[in-house]
């Protein structure tokens, strides 16, 4: 994933990070954007329990994130279901962050 992550920086170019390349695959349906909420909500819920988040993760952090939001929606929802619902349950815990029906500390 790390690979492909590099890979598809380099075809979209200058500006393109690895948090602006998961925005693009979260629209398609492949990945989440580990934006600060979704950190923040992913800490709360303990999704990555041994990981020291910050607000925006590195990229390894963020492709841990990223699968640990895929088995999430995968333990919620059927397989097949994992494109639309990667993107609903990403907006759920941003949400949970965003609108602060989760604690911070």
């Amino acid at each position: 994933a790390l690979r492909a992550l590099y890979q598809l920086r380099k075809e979209f170019g200058q500006g393109w990070g690895h948090i602006s390349v998961l925005h693009f695959l979260t629209d398609a349906g492949l990945a989440v954007k580990p934006d600060r909420h979704l950190v923040r909500s992913c800490r709360h819920l303990q999704l990555v329990p041994d990981m020291e988040m910050s607000d925006l993760p590195g990229e390894i952090d963020a492709l841990v994130l990223v699968e640990a939001v895929r088995e999430l929606t995968t333990a919620l929802y059927s397989k097949e279901e994992l494109p639309t619902r990667l993107r609903y349950v990403d907006k759920l815990l941003m949400a949970f962050s965003e609108f602060k029906l989760i604690d911070e500390d």
